[in-house]
């Protein structure tokens, strides 16, 4: 097999990745979009647990547990859309980070694939550093 089939081979490779890195990205940046809608219009609609207003008219015992309950619901769920959905958001941020660090090491591997395929392009006196280059590629590929 020889370098240039060698080099074809690694850049499929990196294409291969990049672009599976880049579908994960697509996804995840979809699924929290779609947590983010999903908070806002939540927070939005438990503005309804606190109506009606129970105003003067309606005292006594079972007119303080009643609120005490509607506030305790009201609470415990703001705190699951505040706290439990941007902890979501964060660990979702957290992997497309992640994968764009990815994504920017295997764009070197490219570039390093660039270099190799024009020291091939200059013949015999270059053998050696398409080798060494090779070799790099794949350490970054498989490590």
């Amino acid at each position: 097999m020889g370098l240039g089939s060698v080099l074809d081979g690694l850049l499929g490779e990196v294409s291969g990745r990049v672009s599976d890195v880049e579908g994960k990205i697509s996804k995840l940046r979809t699924a929290k979009s779609k947590i983010e809608h999903e908070q806002a219009v939540s927070l939005k609609e438990i503005e309804h647990i606190k109506k009606p207003e129970l105003g003067d008219k309606w005292t006594g015992t079972l007119s303080d547990d009643f609120d005490e309950k509607r506030t305790a619901a009201y609470d415990n769920i703001k705190g699951i859309l505040d706290g439990d959905y941007d902890g979501y958001i964060r660990e979702i941020e957290t992997k497309i980070w992640a994968l764009e660090a990815e994504k920017g090491a295997l764009s070197g591997l490219n570039a390093a694939i660039g270099e190799a395929d024009s020291l091939l392009a200059k013949g015999e006196e270059a053998y050696d550093a398409v080798e060494n280059k090779i070799s790099e590629i794949r350490r970054g590929l498989f490590s």
